[in-house]
């Protein structure tokens, strides 16, 4: 059994808008798309906890595009 997803394919030139971005399943799907070139528009309730996420996802990836919302 392998506990890594597989890589996903470019996804530069989309756009994902992704609610409870701020923890769990969404922090995590933000972070993949991200990762996978995609501009990411983070949303969640707290806003601390949502500028935290998107700074925890440009310092693992620099070129990362987040905003949020």
């Amino acid at each position: 059994m392998n506990w890594y997803p597989p890589p996903l394919p470019s996804q530069t030139g989309r756009r994902f808008l992704v609610t409870g971005a701020s923890a769990g399943v969404g922090f995590f799907t933000a972070a993949r798309l991200a990762g996978a070139g995609a501009h990411v528009v983070l949303s969640s309730r707290s806003p601390e906890r949502l500028a935290a996420a998107a700074a925890a996802i440009r310092g693992a990836r620099p070129a990362a595009s987040v905003e949020t919302l």
